[in-house]
């Protein structure tokens, strides 16, 4: 009877000492998110103070969020965010140890926009109304700059932030085999060896939306704790 009581006693303490495990790390975390977001808000007032172009992007609300200032412009959703660094230090940029937190500034769309590209529409070409009433049909924003589905914004620190259009949207547009064959090569060159890389899945639209109008140069700061 001793040793079947000395038997409990030991399994409830151990109850009890995983279930203080648990709540110190819930507590270690929130302490973790708490100065994630100091960070981002002194980072954020710093670019409003400059008036610049930047995205905040904040995982547990579940938003990347395009300012310039402090004029909020769009808040696109976000569906899942992972973290990593490439093994053995290689990757462009010096090490950080604030990696996650830090301002990063001078983006580079990968692969970028041709915004030279016009569409022109020849007067030999059947109106595509036959009434007349219109002479042609200006291209939608899709067909105007088509979007990849995987792109990569690039910063100038050595981080880059992976953009993945969600593959439960059926409406998306999958890119070809040759145009994932180019994404790969593309990855492959020096100036894309990011040392840091935050993956965020997006609704295929808002994916969209995002690529055509990044403003050049944009700066990023995000929530995302150690």
């Amino acid at each position: 009877m001793g040793y079947l009581s000395l038997g409990l006693a030991l399994l409830a303490a151990l109850i009890l000492m995983s279930r203080t495990s648990v709540g110190d790390h819930g507590g270690a975390g929130e302490e973790a998110l708490l100065r994630a977001r100091s960070a981002a808000v002194r980072n954020k007032l710093d670019l409003a103070r400059d008036a610049v172009h930047f995205l905040v992007l904040e995982p547990e609300a579940g938003t990347l969020t395009l300012y310039d200032g402090s004029i909020l412009l769009r808040s696109y959703p976000v569906l899942e965010v992972a973290t990593g660094e490439r093994r053995l230090g290689l990757g462009r940029g010096a090490a950080r140890e604030d990696w996650r937190t830090a301002r990063w500034e001078g983006s580079r769309l990968e692969p970028p926009i041709h915004r030279e590209h016009r569409t022109l529409v020849s007067d030999s070409i059947e109106p595509p109304d036959p009434t007349g009433a219109v002479d042609w049909i200006p291209p939608t924003p899709d067909e105007a700059v088509p979007t990849p589905h995987r792109f990569v914004i690039h910063f100038s620190g050595g981080l880059g932030v992976e953009v993945v259009a969600s593959s439960a949207d059926t409406t998306s547009t999958r890119s070809g085999p040759w145009a994932r064959i180019g994404h790969r090569a593309r990855q492959l060159l020096p100036r894309n060896w990011d040392r840091y890389r935050i993956r965020v899945v997006m609704p295929a639209a808002e994916a969209g939306a995002l690529y055509r109008s990044l403003p050049d140069s944009t700066a990023l700061v995000a929530v995302i704790p150690q």
